[in-house]
């Protein structure tokens, strides 16, 4: 498989590519012969912000060591352009994973879920089963586990040997385990999620279509959760900031 192109924006490396070609290297990824686990990671402002903090090592780390990190979040995309690095397309995270589900339904591999809680979970696979008859789901698991039993739930994973693997417990936490656990795990394609099974569950409302296409579905969900959001807002600003002393820079 050809290196993966990358850009770097503040310090962290972003696949400059259109979806159509990301598509087109994870098929390649599902393809090898040798079982290797590739890392995607769908990078916003927020996961950025934090993997510069002290608290934030362990996905920093996960960033700079991904297979592939995709512009997501309409922040990202902004700042790219502003540097004069602009990206092709911003690209979230959920529109990437309903796109590999069907990927791995067109390849005739197998995929497992891992996170959120045990009933999310098992709605969004009959969901996902629904939508998409001929996907096969060999592993379903929640992510309220005690740390004791990580390791343990890693190999069952291996055992099950699904072509895909979603994980969806938090930007931080889904991130470390793909990446403490890539050695073991030995799945073509692993990603993490975030909140993407409470929305294919149908617990969480997106934001209407019209603001997905012009980038405000942050402010959907601020609108949505004001006080819960407000932290987010003041990384939000920091992120503008920052990105605005490397262009004087």
């Amino acid at each position: 498989m050809p290196p993966i192109p990358h850009i770097t924006l503040l310090g962290f490396p972003i696949t400059p590519l259109p979806k159509d070609e990301l598509l087109s290297l994870v098929e390649q990824m599902l393809d090898e012969k040798k079982r290797t686990t590739h890392h995607i990671i769908t990078l916003n402002p927020l996961m950025l912000m934090k993997a510069r903090t002290r608290k934030g090592r362990f996905l920093r780390d996960a960033i700079l060591s991904a297979d592939m990190v995709i512009p997501d979040g309409i922040g990202i995309v902004w700042a790219s352009r502003f540097l004069g690095r602009p990206f092709p397309e911003r690209i979230t995270g959920i529109d990437f994973m309903i796109d590999l589900i069907r990927c791995a339904v067109r390849k005739k591999r197998t995929i497992c879920l891992l996170g959120a809680a045990q009933k999310v979970v098992h709605k969004a696979a009959r969901r996902l089963k629904t939508t998409h008859p001929e996907l096969r789901i060999v592993g379903q698991h929640n992510g309220y586990y005690p740390p004791e039993r990580e390791g343990i739930i890693a190999r069952g994973i291996r055992k099950a040997q699904p072509g895909m693997l979603f994980v969806a417990m938090g930007m931080d936490r889904q991130e470390r385990f793909i990446y403490n656990y890539k050695d073991i795990l030995e799945i073509p394609v692993c990603m993490g999620v975030g909140g993407s099974f409470d929305v294919i569950a149908g617990n969480v409302a997106r934001a209407p279509y019209q603001m997905r296409q012009i980038g405000l579905e942050w402010l959907f969900r601020i609108c949505n959760q004001p006080f819960k959001r407000l932290g987010n807002i003041i990384t939000l600003l920091h992120f503008v900031i920052l990105v605005l002393l490397s262009k004087r820079r």
